[in-house]
């Protein structure tokens, strides 16, 4: 279920810190990426846990990437981020 793999997520964030804002966002989500190496793959999940978005990110430098969100309807949403040291999923909501 998405509650157990946010479960597992949560102890791989151990390793790999990852933050979102602001949240909740209407047009730009940035997010922060520590303890994050090479390529990322972002998911943005709907409450559901139904994909709607795929994004590949490479940071560079400041590890800072901004993410368009405002073709998404109202709700909450959850990114999955995944890079080959772990993953991490966070909670936002778009307005």
């Amino acid at each position: 279920t998405l509650a157990d793999e946010i479960i597992r997520d949560q102890e791989a964030a151990l390793y790999s810190k990852a933050m979102v804002y602001p949240n909740p966002a209407t047009n730009m989500l940035s997010i922060t990426l520590d303890g994050f190496s090479g390529r990322v793959s972002a998911t943005i999940l709907d409450e559901k846990g139904v994909t709607v978005r795929i994004i590949d990110l490479a940071p560079k430098g400041n590890r800072r990437m901004d993410v368009e969100v405002s073709s998404l309807k109202r709700g909450m949403y959850f990114l999955k981020l995944q890079s080959a040291r772990g993953s991490q999923t966070l909670k936002f909501t778009k307005l």
